[in-house]
């Protein structure tokens, strides 16, 4: 390698630019005046011998900026730096640093295969670095989300609290992407047989397994969310039953509004659970309630809107998803009031876009059809993963239900309050 060539590895033992590009033009001029020189004439410098591959980070770097180079995202002008390299079990996570270059992760994207191809790596991606204008690219010698994702970890608890993080995939480095139930909402979507209901049931059973929470299910299927329905505080499977629960749930919100504005709060805190214990809506198919097309269907689609609008503040949690994604099941100002978004495989750009919208819509239509539970989890910081959710199967949920349900009730007995006590015909669930 000469020289010259060599000279793109500015991050190199922690250069500065100014002092990279002296170094950079000395090598350069030395090149010129004398093309067969050697990097060790310049003597034992760290700069130079890390620009001549004296270890293996430095001759992957070199290779990264080699590749950078042809593919145009990055200029001696302009030139990214390279921040750090982490050994990961399936390969390598480099974080570069793009602020002096003007290109987007998009422009990485693009361009991923011939990143992978030039570098040796089975896949390249990429996403958000650890601050503004960094982006970290993943370079895997293996997939970790066709790898054993093994049990779901919640499993080994047996016990859950909704103010935990919930585990919730495996990310493409390897690591565990989370979701946060507490105070926000969550939406999910994808074509049928993208994992989309295997993804909620995570949600659902780490609700489940609080004692404090109060479960209300709506399955219009009536099979989706049927192995829960022992756990369950309330169960819809029609219209009308859906209904009721929207109209408790609100009525709920709204006591708890006012009660928040006697004593001068602003939001119910985990402490207050004895009295105003968090609510946990679950609607399978939102097509059921915002698309039937009917005046009944229209009302109901605006009590679900202000739910999740008014919820966060009111310890009220919506989970909800849809297999059918277009703009009248899921319209722009529903979607945009849930906090946390899941989308699986789609077939085409648009129905990608009604989920996680535009900017990386288009990574829905690359997931394998035949990886199920694969998807981008977006951020309410508009970040998002590509993780694969754990598979929980029938067993293992009727073991989840098993546990649970004595220990909603148990809770319920030490812990009656009038504030609970609401009169609603779908609160028995065996009905």
């Amino acid at each position: 390698m000469g020289i010259f060539k060599g000279a793109f590895n500015l991050a190199a033992g922690g250069y500065t630019a100014a002092k990279a590009g002296k170094a950079i033009a000395n090598m350069h001029q030395a090149e010129m005046q004398n093309p067969g020189i050697h990097a060790d004439q310049f003597g034992d410098s760290a700069f130079y011998k890390a620009i001549y591959g004296r270890s293996d980070e430095a001759q992957l770097r070199a290779a990264i900026y080699e590749a950078l180079t042809v593919q145009r995202l990055t200029t001696q002008e302009n030139p990214v730096a390279i921040r750090a390299i982490t050994p990961k079990s399936w390969g390598k996570s480099v974080e570069i640093d793009l602020m002096r270059t003007g290109k987007t992760i998009m422009d990485y994207d693009e361009r991923r295969d011939a990143l992978a191809g030039a570098l040796g790596a089975h896949n390249a991606t990429f996403g958000p670095g650890s601050r503004p204008g960094r982006i970290i690219m993943h370079l895997q010698h293996q997939d970790p989300l066709t790898q054993d994702r093994g049990q779901w970890p919640v499993l080994d608890h047996g016990y859950w609290r909704i103010f935990w993080p919930i585990p919730f995939g495996v990310c493409e480095d390897g690591s565990t992407a989370e979701v946060d139930l507490w105070q926000s909402s969550i939406l999910l979507g994808g074509l049928p047989g993208s994992g989309k209901s295997v993804a909620a049931s995570e949600l659902i059973a780490a609700a489940a397994l609080d004692p404090s929470v109060d479960l209300r299910l709506c399955d219009p299927k009536r099979v989706e969310l049927g192995l829960f329905r022992d756990r369950a505080d309330a169960f819809a499977t029609e219209f009308e039953q859906t209904v009721e629960i929207l109209n408790r749930t609100l009525a709920d919100i709204e006591r708890r509004y006012r009660w928040l504005e006697e004593y001068k709060l602003r939001k119910i805190e985990p402490h207050h659970a004895p009295v105003f214990p968090a609510i946990v809506l679950v609607l399978d198919e939102l097509a059921e309630i915002t698309a039937l097309g009917t005046k009944e269907s229209k009302a109901a689609a605006e009590k679900l809107r202000r739910i999740v609008a008014l919820g966060r503040a009111a310890s009220v949690t919506v989970i909800s998803g849809t297999q059918k994604p277009s703009a009248d099941v899921v319209p722009t100002n529903l979607r945009d009031l849930f906090g946390t978004r899941w989308g699986g495989f789609c077939g085409s750009f648009g129905q990608a876009e009604v989920i996680v919208g535009s900017d990386v819509a288009m990574e829905l239509t690359r997931i394998p059809a035949n990886q199920p539970g694969t998807g981008l989890l977006l951020a309410e910081t508009g970040q998002y993963q590509k993780c694969r959710s754990w598979y929980l199967s029938d067993a293992d949920i009727a073991a989840i239900v098993a546990m649970a349900t004595p220990a909603r009730k148990r809770w319920l007995a030490e812990n009656s309050s009038p504030w609970n006590q609401v009169e609603d015909s779908t609160h028995n669930n065996n009905e």
